[in-house]
């Protein structure tokens, strides 16, 4: 593909970033580091150091995607157990504060309401701390 470029001629961010992919895609399919270099040596006539260079980013993107799908994951998981608890309760205090922490696992508390009427930007953990406390309908 880019076999016929000078060797001087430097890539874009975007043809760096199909190299990574690339590369993402053979480090999945558990090749090796040698076959790795070969590939890419072959496929875009660059040279051990640069190829190691991409390498290194490659791992480093792998790493970051299953970090934050591990953390996806682990925090769906809490939410599961949660919701779990929710439905097996009948103590309506717990039930808010499960909600509470529901909240804060998905984000929620950390994020803002706008008040038209006073113009105010309220947090959303207070607004659910206010519900909280309100009493409660049994009628």
């Amino acid at each position: 593909m880019y076999s016929d470029l000078p060797a001087h001629t430097r890539c874009t961010k975007g043809e760096t970033q199909i190299r990574i992919a690339f590369i993402v895609t053979l480090l999945l399919r558990f090749h090796t580091y040698t076959d790795i270099v070969a590939e890419l040596k072959k496929k875009y006539a660059i040279k051990d150091t640069r190829a190691k260079i991409l390498i290194k980013k490659a791992k480093k993107e792998l790493s970051l995607h299953t970090i934050s799908d591990n953390v996806q994951a682990i925090t769906s998981m809490h939410i599961q157990a949660r919701e779990q608890l929710l439905r097996d309760t009948c103590d309506d205090k717990l039930k808010l504060d499960i909600l509470k922490d529901i909240a804060k696992l998905q984000g929620v508390s950390e994020q803002t309401i706008h008040v038209k009427h006073s113009n105010t930007d309220i947090p959303t953990e207070q607004l659910i701390s206010a519900l909280a406390n309100l009493p409660i309908d049994e009628g």
